[in-house]
C-alpha cells in the first residue's frame, strides 16, 4: 500500500522532516568521523547505516525522490561493509562525505521552501 502525501500535508510535515533529517545528519557526521579514525569501528558503521536508512525512508515517505535515492545508495554502500566485515576505507569515507554534502545541499533547498 502506497501512502501519498498531499501538497498541504507536505507543508505540514516538512518542519518535522527537516528536524529529523538534521538529527540523522548529526548521527551520520559523528559516525563518519569515527570511521575516519578507525575503519573497523563496527558501532560507527552500524550507526552510519541506520542514519542513511532512516533518512532514505523518511525522504521516500515525503516523496523526495532525489534525496531518497541518494540516502539509499549510501545505505547500500554501508551494507557492503557490514556484510563483508571489511574495514571502511579512506576512499569510502571520502565518498560518504561527498554524499553527505549533497544531502545537505538538498536539505538546505527544502529548508528555504518553509
Amino acid at each position: 500500500m502506497q501512502v501519498l502525501i498531499s501538497p498541504m500535508d507536505f507543508k505540514d510535515y516538512l518542519p518535522a522532516f527537516l528536524s529529523d533529517a538534521k538529527e540523522q545528519m548529526n548521527i551520520i557526521r559523528t559516525s563518519l568521523d569515527a570511521l575516519k579514525k578507525n575503519g573497523s569501528d563496527a558501532e560507527a558503521l552500524a550507526a552510519l547505516h541506520r542514519g542513511f536508512h532512516t533518512l532514505g525512508g523518511t525522504s521516500g515517505t515525503m516523496k523526495l525522490n532525489a534525496l531518497c535515492d541518494l540516502a539509499r545508495a549510501q545505505e547500500a554502500e554501508t551494507n557492503t561493509f557490514l556484510q563483508s566485515g571489511t574495514p571502511v576505507t579512506e576512499v569510502a569515507c571520502a565518498a560518504f562525505a561527498e554524499a553527505m554534502k549533497k544531502v545537505e545541499v538538498e536539505l538546505r533547498k527544502l529548508g528555504a521552501k518553509q
